[in-house]
């Protein structure tokens, strides 16, 4: 699962189940139907996508902690 593929990585298992949870649901709201894409396969992009960006976000707060920076806002 994509759970344990990111936990592997150094995130909480139990923080990636809930985010890609919480992606799931909005996906499932914004989903609009558009002939060449399924509904599997935008819910299992938006899903990689956005545990994507919540992995840059990690990597990026763990280089800012050591050094003490304060990168972007």
């Amino acid at each position: 699962s994509r759970a344990k593929r990111y936990s592997r990585i150094g995130l909480e298992y139990e923080d990636i189940f809930q985010q890609a949870s919480l992606l799931f649901i909005l996906a499932v709201y914004d989903y609009k139907e558009r002939p060449p894409t399924t509904f599997a396969g935008y819910i299992k992009k938006r899903i990689d996508w956005g545990l994507w960006v919540y992995y840059r976000k990690y990597l990026k707060q763990q280089i800012e902690i050591p050094y003490g920076l304060k990168i972007g806002n």
